[in-house]
């Protein structure tokens, strides 16, 4: 294996399969153009899905290891649970919009909800997505009450920022903190669709929260990324609060998928 690693033939032959994926899934002119693009040395790349949705990736490494995950790997994709219709989608822990945009493709009628409380990785959101206005940007944190929190990894990759109560850790800028009842009833919304979760930890003080359950019972399904590693505790916390439902859960890629038997 040595000797064919430093002719690089196990690269070129990952490249190969990265191109034929593309190709696959969005033809050959398209996939092409995506696939060289995420080649370029620059700044900023652009990579146009459509002609009316243009993604803008900041050339670093979790901007387009995000964007493989959701469009090249489809991590998002319903294979379990194929919902016919979803009209109100919740991203929580938006990052810079690629989840948000791969569900607005799937369900092109469907109003989303995009949170990001980073304040660079939001204003890429709000660039990614405006040409959508059924998707509604807010710059706050999902936690487990409304308060304010602060990230506490500013340092961190961009997909990687971690919040904390500013009562505990005073080291920053504050950011608003929401829970998911009061983002529902700032919207007005009775029921979500599809709930996608990637928090970075704070699904711990989400789910600690008593009045978890009022939202769980209003939703169909639910993506989680759960981050032990960040903070223990985060399973133990999630299936506790899961406790009261009937659902069926499977594991794909990073996520679980929750869809629940109301």
């Amino acid at each position: 294996m040595g000797i064919y690693k430093n002719l690089g033939i196990r690269k070129k032959a990952l490249q190969l399969a990265e191109l034929i994926n593309w190709i696959r899934l969005f033809q050959l002119s398209k996939g092409l153009k995506i696939f060289n693009e995420l080649g370029k040395k620059k700044p900023e790349l652009i990579i146009e899905l459509s002609n009316a949705t243009k993604i803008f990736l900041r050339n670093n490494y979790s901007d387009v290891a995000i964007f493989k995950q959701v469009f090249l790997e489809e991590q998002y994709y319903l294979y379990n649970f194929p919902l016919k219709e979803a009209n109100r989608i919740i991203d929580a822990g938006a990052n810079i919009g690629l989840a948000a945009i791969y569900f607005s493709r799937q369900f092109p009628d469907a109003e989303i909800i995009s949170i990001e409380p980073e304040l660079n990785n939001f204003q890429q959101l709000q660039k990614n997505t405006s040409n959508n206005s059924n998707i509604h940007c807010e710059n706050a944190a999902i936690w487990g009450k409304d308060d304010l929190v602060e990230i506490n990894n500013p340092d961190s990759l961009a997909a990687s920022f971690m919040v904390s109560d500013k009562t505990v850790s005073i080291n920053g800028a504050s950011i608003p903190a929401i829970t998911i009842s009061s983002l529902l009833a700032k919207y007005n919304w009775d029921s979500i669709d599809i709930l996608k979760m990637d928090i970075e930890g704070a699904e711990k003080e989400v789910f600690e929260n008593n009045n978890a359950g009022k939202w769980l019972a209003k939703t169909r399904l639910l993506i989680i990324e759960l981050h032990d590693n960040y903070k223990p505790n985060c399973s133990k916390t999630f299936f506790k609060a899961l406790e009261p439902f009937e659902y069926e859960a499977v594991y794909h890629h990073e996520n679980i998928f929750v869809h629940f038997k109301h």
